[in-house]
């Protein structure tokens, strides 16, 4: 909702109070009208000018109630026909959907939020395996669909790759991403939608993050913000240049002048060029990999949400709001619902009027390995997953129901992935 500014209607004199100080100004000047008629005949002419005055006053006062409650009317009737046009609505749905869980290695918890907005368009998946999890949060435009295909299958479309079965989980995070969006053009390709994604693999000491997009991923280490990913903005010197490359241009700090995100999955109106890899595309969804190892004694937890948390709020602040409530030991859930109830508008534009979906991810310090006879030979062993109930009600498609086999679209899963030189991004092998 950035660069949505309105102003409300006037709240001084609501249509009712209106309507009850015309009764009373008809019924005062009634009164009045019934006095001087009284004494009339005693006050000769006075009582003439008298009901004169009275019904010029009275007469005022009549119009000048009436006129105000169609002025107010027609206030509120433009008011609401902006937030139309804005996509939010005059009260918030402030219903969230939470939940959350743990293993030997972390915990977690998850909480969403539609707001002011007239559709809930995020989605997530939280899933705990037997050395670690996988965590992601999807936000959705243009609609629902891709949001929701990816918080379902993405986790899927990861663990699949061969880079995930030999274990370079970092190669398998990029193949994962330019699997999935490659699925959805081949088979959906008139889906106008797309998302970002951000996602968090832990593998036990290990910390995995891929990004796409403007959803953002935190991690608090000796009480400070780190941060795990970047934001994917057109006007970026990087993306401007693959952009422009792809036949695209940067317009008013948007891709083609439309879209404030130069890396989704989905909108595929700007993958259309066949003379680049599918990685470079003008809007691609070739991920950055973040790898970092995961020092217990000072890492303590992670944040993963979507902008609209990190709109409202610094990375520091939500390190600061996060921190002291796990220290008090609030369940990591209600600590969600409470960092997205602080984030809302309290008024229908501005900052802190988008969905908002949070999933904290908190590390244990001593984590209780489990030992040789306990170990399952398939070592990304899903544990728990519980990603069954969507943030928002979500109408089901056949981009939803139907499970198609791989891309046939001509691009090559490959594509993009072989040699970082050429698709321009680094992905190291050690990992």
């Amino acid at each position: 909702m950035k660069g949505f500014k309105t102003s409300r209607p006037s709240q001084r004199r609501s249509p009712a109070m209106s309507r009850a100080t015309i009764i009373y100004s008809a019924a005062a000047f009634i009164i009045a009208i019934v006095i001087s008629y009284v004494i009339g005949s005693e006050m000769g002419p006075i009582s003439i000018v008298l009901t004169v005055v009275l019904l010029m006053y009275g007469v005022f006062n009549l119009a000048r109630h009436i006129l105000q409650i169609l002025v107010i009317n027609r206030e509120e009737a433009n008011y609401s026909n902006m937030l139309r046009r804005a996509d939010v609505m005059q009260h918030p749905n402030i219903h969230k959907i939470s939940n959350r869980g743990e293993n030997e290695w972390l915990s977690y918890g998850f909480s969403c939020m539609q707001g002011w907005r007239r559709s809930m368009e995020d989605d997530h998946v939280t899933i705990l395996t037997s050395d670690g999890g996988f965590f992601g949060v999807f936000d959705g435009h243009s609609g629902a669909n891709v949001a929701k295909f990816c918080g379902d299958r993405m986790f899927e479309f990861v663990s699949e790759t061969e880079a995930f079965k030999n274990k370079n989980y970092k190669q398998a995070l990029y193949d994962g991403f330019i699997a999935i969006d490659q699925h959805l053009y081949s088979n959906y390709r008139g889906e106008k939608g797309g998302c970002t994604a951000v996602v968090l693999l832990v593998k036990g000491d290990k910390l995995y993050c891929g990004n796409a997009g403007d959803s953002r991923s935190i991690l608090c280490r000796d009480a400070e913000a780190v941060p795990l990913s970047k934001d994917h903005k057109p006007f970026l010197p990087e993306e401007q240049t693959r952009i422009e490359r792809a036949g695209g241009y940067v317009w008013n700090r948007r891709v083609n002048g439309a879209l404030a995100l130069s890396r989704a999955i989905g909108d595929f109106s700007f993958k259309s060029n066949t003379q680049v890899s599918w990685a470079q595309q003008a809007v691609t969804s070739a991920p950055e990999i973040n790898c970092s190892d995961l020092d217990r004694s000072r890492d303590e937890f992670a944040v993963i949400a979507c902008d609209g948390i990190w709109d409202v709020m610094t990375n520091e602040q939500v390190v600061n709001f996060v921190r002291p409530r796990i220290q008090s030991e609030t369940p990591l859930d209600k600590v969600a619902e409470e960092l997205i109830e602080s984030c809302l508008s309290p008024q229908p534009f501005g900052l802190g009027c988008d969905n908002m979906s949070v999933v904290i991810v908190k590390f244990n310090r001593h984590p209780t390995l489990p030992t040789a006879e306990d170990v399952n030979p398939r070592e990304d062993q899903v544990l728990h997953i519980d990603n069954d109930v969507a943030c928002g009600a979500v109408e089901q498609s056949d981009l939803l129901l139907t499970a198609v086999s791989g891309p046939e679209n001509g691009f090559s899963q490959r594509d993009g992935c072989d040699s970082s030189a050429e698709n321009g991004f680094t992905v190291d092998d050690n990992y």
